[in-house]
């Protein structure tokens, strides 16, 4: 009775297995037209390739981020003046960077997922698929460019740590400068918080 009941049990769970339709292959002059499995199998293979590019671009951007964190570091010991604020400089910037870190991992994470639950099951049509793929193809088209203005962005910002270490001409009681977000800013800020450009623009300035 145990023996049957198991069997009963696998038996359900065994997937039939799906084969796609045949489509007849037609042809406008010297063109092939493609059948629905062949733009199924393009979209696929698109995906895979892009999300490829993205993963190497990230994990690159992660060991960068590492090592100009590390050179940062090591030059805040040659700091001749205020050698706690740059410290302190550096620090703030690393924390940009961890957090970077973690919206990379997640971001990468769940595109895996997206992109094999689009590729586990056979598929003969896209509206078959569980996820939109064109707009996994705009988010991952997105993320790798913005994957691009990252480190410019981390080296401007770890660059500005420098002038802590300049001797400063400014009097304590003299005004700051007005202060606007540049545009390597407004990258990581977007990056960090999924905020678009315009409304950090307008945090900025309410901040100044």
């Amino acid at each position: 009775m145990t023996i049957s009941t198991t069997s009963s049990k696998l038996r359900k769970k065994i997937k039939p297995k799906v084969t796609c339709p045949e489509e007849r292959p037609t042809n406008i002059g010297s063109y092939e037209v493609p059948t629905e499995k062949d733009v199924v199998i393009f979209t696929k293979d698109l995906l895979l390739s892009m999300f490829e590019a993205y993963e190497t671009g990230a994990m690159a951007l992660l060991v960068d981020i590492k090592e100009v964190t590390k050179a940062a570091t090591i030059l805040g010991e040659k700091c001749p003046y205020d050698k706690n604020a740059y410290k302190q400089c550096v620090k703030r910037v690393s924390g940009q960077s961890e957090g970077v870190t973690k919206s990379l991992v997640n971001s990468l994470q769940m595109e895996k997922v997206d992109i094999k639950a689009l590729t586990d099951n056979t598929i003969c049509s896209l509206l078959e698929m569980k996820s939109d793929p064109m707009l996994l193809v705009k988010l991952l088209a997105q993320e790798t460019a913005m994957l691009k203005f990252a480190l410019p962005g981390f080296l401007r910002l770890l660059n500005s740590c420098s002038k802590l270490c300049l001797k400063s001409q400014v009097k304590p009681d003299s005004k700051k400068p007005l202060r606007r977000m540049t545009d390597q800013e407004l990258v990581v800020k977007h990056f960090l918080t999924n905020k678009n450009y315009i409304e950090l623009i307008k945090d900025s300035r309410r901040s100044v």
